[in-house]
């Protein structure tokens, strides 16, 4: 069943019309009488069913910030080889007298 339908509305009225056309009686008074009842039903089920959707969408958003942090994390750590690969290249290159360490800029 939806969860929607567990929450009944419903409105309803009369109207009462009371009186004679007799011709025996006196009085020929008529009487009306209206009524309007709204009725509304609400199941706690309906309320956690909210609840539970609404940490679902906690779950859902801690999960996309937990993606984007590790590849956020995975671009950094990669960044950070290259440039040490980078600084061991620079290392033996000076080592070996392919570079001049005076050439070497970093900022």
């Amino acid at each position: 069943m939806h969860a929607a339908a567990r929450s009944v509305r419903r409105i309803a009225g009369t109207l009462t019309e009371l009186g004679t056309n007799a011709p025996g009686f006196v009085a020929h008074d008529w009487y009306y009488q209206a009524a309007l009842t709204a009725t509304w039903s609400f199941e706690l089920t309906r309320v956690g069913d909210i609840k539970f959707q609404d940490a679902a969408v906690d779950v859902t958003v801690a999960r996309e910030l937990r993606t984007t942090l590790a590849a956020c994390d995975a671009i950094h750590r990669e960044w950070n080889t290259v440039a040490a690969s980078e600084r061991r290249c620079d290392r033996v290159a000076v080592k070996f007298g392919w570079l001049d360490i005076r050439n070497i800029v970093r900022s």
